[in-house]
């Protein structure tokens, strides 16, 4: 290497563009110069050689297997390309959420004004609910569990009981202030606030008034005393309510 062509502390005093300008000089003359490779022999010239060290690389083998093997090809379709853009200049519309009206049901006093209630005289069939009053059992064994009922859970039962569904129980009248009534028993169809609507056994529909009546429900060896003073909710109401233990001493 030329000594003479080393720069020197004091050359790089003075403006900064010049200074620069004369570095970059420096390195020109350096590389014409040889200082950094040199022309290679007439002889050599115009052939051609390979590298010495022609190992593949395993590493990126490996590399090139594993991203080819996991990775998936890109499916892009042309059609999906073309046809979607993105607008910069406009806002995106908010798409409206549909509300949907809730459907007004029918009252109970519309339904009877189209007498949903009222059965067609082929319908007071007493042999036609006994099906019903046998699905009614196997829906009060599986949800009092009878045979697993002791005197410490007797009470979870009985709570059970009072938010149960009484459609298709046989259902009897002990007490009533209405003599009549006394002795009354059918299979219940439909059951309000106020009332139980049985089917009796010689194809007859009675209205039973829950006030100031006592009813018993017989299921398996068991018999339940209902008064019906204490008992006048809708079905759908006594699922939701809790009960509570009230002392009886009169059919008021």
């Amino acid at each position: 290497m030329d000594q003479g062509l080393k720069p020197s502390p004091h050359d790089y005093r003075g403006h900064p563009r010049t200074i620069i300008q004369e570095y970059y000089g420096m390195l020109e003359c350096w590389i014409q110069g040889g200082c950094f490779y040199e022309h290679l022999p007439e002889d050599l010239a115009g052939q051609h050689w390979t590298p010495t060290d022609t190992k593949p690389n395993k590493q990126h083998s490996f590399v090139r297997a594993f991203l080819e093997r996991v990775l998936q090809e890109s499916k892009t379709d042309e059609k999906d390309m073309l046809f979607k853009y993105v607008s910069l200049g406009e806002k995106s519309s908010k798409k409206k959420k549909s509300i949907k009206k809730r459907t007004k049901l029918l009252t109970a006093s519309e339904k009877k004004q189209l007498n949903l209630f009222k059965l067609q005289p082929d319908d007071i069939n007493y042999a036609l609910y006994l099906p019903l009053h046998e699905l009614w059992k196997d829906y009060m064994r599986d949800l009092l569990c009878l045979e697993k009922v002791t005197s410490k859970n007797q009470s979870e039962a009985e709570r059970r009981f009072m938010k149960s569904d009484l459609h298709g129980s046989f259902v009897t009248v002990i007490k009533s202030k209405c003599p009549s009534l006394i002795g009354l028993s059918g299979i219940v169809l439909q059951e309000t606030k106020h009332t139980f609507k049985i089917i009796t056994k010689s194809n007859q529909l009675k209205t039973l008034p829950k006030r100031g009546t006592i009813f018993s429900i017989s299921l398996d060896d068991y018999i339940f005393t209902i008064y019906g003073s204490n008992f006048m909710f809708r079905a759908s109401d006594r699922a939701s309510r809790s009960f509570k233990v009230k002392l009886v001493t009169d059919l008021s």
